[in-house]
């Protein structure tokens, strides 16, 4: 699996633009082994819809209870579902899915969309991409994750990641701005220290809302 670092651009009150991103980009390409490859995230925030019923569509009853839907380019045959209220992560696949989306009334209210470029750089591999909050198409910013792929322990993987990050985008990288890890309490969901697929969708919720 391998330990992750979750990150943004930080301008201040400054507004990012394609310079940014290309800047961001430009510190990854001399390092790379191989060709970069698309890569893309989805954060789905999904809500409470209607429900058919034999007197027609009716509106769902019950306690309202909100659920994020994670999908990653790596793994788009898994979603992560997070349920707030219980503090679960639930790993599920498309068969799965398919059959929540019949017998649960939830429907997209909006996707947070991560998309970029992935690029491999031996033990590590660093992605690269913009935020964009659907369906109103809006800008979020630049973001990145920075993967070593030997370590799963957190506490032992944090030093080496800072040190490729400090290595990519630290002073005198010419990067406007700076980029900040996104910190996300794995224990509240009941996550230990050695990082997984459940660490990462939790990762990406907590990116996802300091974005908004």
């Amino acid at each position: 699996m391998g330990v992750r670092w979750i990150l943004r651009l930080d301008q201040g009150a400054g507004m990012p633009g394609q310079k940014d991103f290309d800047a961001l980009c430009s510190a990854v390409e001399p390092l790379k082994i191989a060709e970069r490859q698309p890569w893309r995230v989805q954060n789905a925030s999904l809500r409470q819809g209607q429900i058919e019923t034999p007197l027609g569509l009716q509106d769902a009853t019950g306690p309202a209870v909100e659920l994020q839907c994670i999908t990653m380019g790596e793994h788009q045959e898994t979603a992560y579902f997070l349920q707030k209220e219980s503090l679960r992560v639930m790993e599920t696949g498309h068969a799965m899915m398919d059959m929540l989306s019949k017998v649960m009334p939830y429907k997209v209210r909006s996707t947070m969309q991560f998309e970029g470029w992935s690029y491999c750089l031996g033990d590590f591999s660093v992605c690269v991409g913009r935020a964009t909050l659907k369906p109103k198409q809006e800008f979020r910013g630049f973001v990145a994750e920075v993967h070593y792929h030997p370590l799963d322990d957190i506490t032992m993987g944090s030093a080496l990641l800072k040190e490729m990050v400090d290595i990519l985008w630290g002073p005198g990288s010419g990067l406007r701005g700076s980029v900040r890890p996104v910190t996300a309490d794995f224990s509240e969901w009941g996550l230990g220290d050695m990082y997984s697929m459940q660490h990462l969708a939790v990762h990406y919720h907590a990116l996802s809302t300091a974005l908004l």
